[in-house]
């Protein structure tokens, strides 16, 4: 008997090894998962929602399926779908450049990252709602420094042509599209989250 339990400690993966291999596999493919379907999303549905004052501010899912990583199997794996999505957004006619994914990366990553801390400290609805409002708000502001500096830098836009399109279009895009992709999110992630529950956490 001492010899058997010898040998598993020297040798094979115990039940634990197995099990902890099995969930990285499960999150391994929830992050593939997720990131193709932010991809499609991000092809599939595209709105321009000032298409008067700012035509190339176009509204797009590809977000959600981040915010549901990060919800389901942590603020990292969140952040890993987020990443694929703008780096596969890069070699698409439809990217803006490096300062485009920087830009995107970092917003986003805000949307991506407060609602996964505070569901991963406490999981109730109240600390959900809270992260995805916060993680919305964050988004908005981020954006206004952002725009100032990254967008100038990068386009040659002058800088008050950026400051004219802050409160007519800028800021009111990125708060509706991040209490878009955040209503959605929520919502998806309460019917999604038994199913997964017991294979995630």
């Amino acid at each position: 008997m001492a010899m058997k339990e010898d040998a598993k400690q020297v040798g094979g993966p115990t039940g634990l090894d197995k099990a902890q291999k099995t969930k990285n596999v499960r999150l391994l493919a929830l992050d593939g998962l997720m990131a193709a379907l932010g991809v499609l999303l991000m092809f599939v549905l595209r709105v321009p929602l000032f298409p008067g004052v700012a035509p190339w501010l176009i509204y797009e899912m590809g977000d959600v399926p981040a915010i549901i990583a990060g919800l389901m199997a942590g603020p990292a794996h969140g952040l890993l779908v987020l990443l694929v999505i703008c780096l596969v957004q890069l070699v698409t006619p439809m990217a803006s450049g490096l300062y485009g994914l920087l830009m995107h990366f970092l917003a986003s990553g805000l949307l991506v990252l407060i609602p996964a801390l505070l569901w991963k400290r406490k999981k109730t609805n109240l600390n959900l709602i809270l992260g995805l409002v916060l993680g919305s708000v964050a988004m908005t502001l981020i954006m206004i420094p952002m725009n100032l500096i990254i967008t100038p830098l990068f386009t040659n836009a002058p800088v008050e042509a950026v400051k004219a399109l802050l409160l007519p279009a800028i800021i009111p895009f990125n708060l509706i599209k991040a209490c878009l992709n955040s209503v959605i999110s929520f919502v998806v992630f309460l019917a999604l989250k038994k199913v997964f529950k017991s294979k995630l956490n």
